[in-house]
């Protein structure tokens, strides 16, 4: 009987290890890569971007759109025209619950924030690199910044909400999931479970983009090269969040599109 439970326990067990390492909150984190994969930690690093970018919607005439279009429409579903203010308590709720949970495992590490900016700054640049090998040929791809006041601080919100917003459903919620699922089609393998996770959402966060109104045609040569660079680009992210957890992927998203909003694409 004892041998029987301990059989059917233990994959239990290993489900349970899996979903904690996936979601980066595992009790098991020695060292700054392990700890900076921290879900809570990756929180308390992005709360502020979502709540400057919330509040600046709120003083501006701009709307939420792709990502976080989706985010509160779904909520509107709920709270009507609540969804903002309910969306907004849950950001401050969810903060509060990952300051506490630091605290009490005794993990709240605010020294690891400076080398995680500084590690989302060199991916940025990895991806800026990326960029500039799909695009060579086409030196007129993105939109400049080449407006003045609060225009331009559109702009940036824009980029800063579209980085926070994608990460947090093409990744947090996408990716997690299909990585699960990976893990459960190839047995518990991480690393093929990774590949199709990574490609996976990258084949959905390509499509979002190219199909998105006012994107170039795939009719287009322009078209399939911006296909290419997204699907690219989402396996980067994919992979940078499932070894380095959300914080790292959000700023990295944010900084690339900082770089090319402000580099005139």
């Amino acid at each position: 009987m004892g041998k029987r439970n301990t059989k059917k326990a233990k994959p239990e067990k290993e489900r349970q290890g899996w979903l904690a390492w996936v979601l980066g909150s595992s009790d098991n984190f020695d060292g700054y890569f392990a700890q900076s994969r921290s879900l809570a930690l990756s929180f308390v690093l992005v709360a502020p971007l979502l709540m400057i970018y919330e509040v600046a919607l709120v003083y501006s005439p701009a709307r939420a759109t792709g990502a976080g279009k989706f985010l509160k429409d779904l909520l509107s579903g709920v709270f009507a025209a609540r969804a903002w203010t309910a969306f907004n308590a849950v950001v401050v709720v969810l903060l509060l619950a990952a300051v506490l949970v630091l605290v009490k495992r005794r993990r709240l590490r605010l020294n690891l924030i400076l080398p995680m900016l500084l590690e989302s700054a060199v991916m940025a640049a990895v991806l800026v690199g990326i960029a500039v090998l799909f695009y060579r040929r086409f030196p007129h791809v993105g939109v400049a910044l080449g407006h003045a006041g609060s225009v331009a601080f559109l702009d940036v919100m824009g980029s800063v909400g579209a980085g926070v917003y994608e990460e947090i459903v093409f990744r947090l919620f996408l990716t997690s999931a299909l990585l699960l699922a990976g893990l459960k089609l190839f047995g518990e393998r991480l690393v093929w479970a990774a590949i199709f996770a990574a490609a996976a959402s990258a084949l959905i966060f390509a499509w979002g983009h190219v199909a998105a109104p006012g994107a170039v045609s795939l009719g287009h040569p322009q078209g399939w090269l911006n296909l290419g660079f997204y699907f690219t680009s989402g396996v980067f992210f994919a992979i940078l969040y499932i070894f380095r957890g959300l914080g790292v992927a959000v700023y990295t998203h944010v900084a690339y599109d900082l770089v090319v909003l402000l580099g005139g694409g």
